[in-house]
């Protein structure tokens, strides 16, 4: 799971200002092994989607700081 984790921080933000700041007006975002693997409990804080979904709303508010408004949708398989 680290290693999912690691690639949403490292490659999907970077993806999603990279594409937001061209002349994107909508991205989305489709994880097709977004199960909440291994996770105990109710707080699924700790699961990529949970991280996805984080990664999405900061990258969201950087671009709205730059005057780009850019709606985001996810499907999480």
């Amino acid at each position: 799971m680290a290693i999912k984790h690691e690639l949403l921080d490292a490659y999907v933000e970077r993806l999603i200002m990279i594409v937001g700041q061209a002349r994107a007006k909508r991205i989305a975002f489709v994880d097709g092994y977004a199960g909440p693997w291994q996770t105990t409990g109710n707080d699924l804080s700790k699961t990529s989607f949970a991280r996805a979904h984080e990664i999405m709303r900061g990258c969201q508010a950087r671009l709205a700081e730059m005057g780009k408004q850019v709606a985001m949708r996810a499907l999480f398989i």
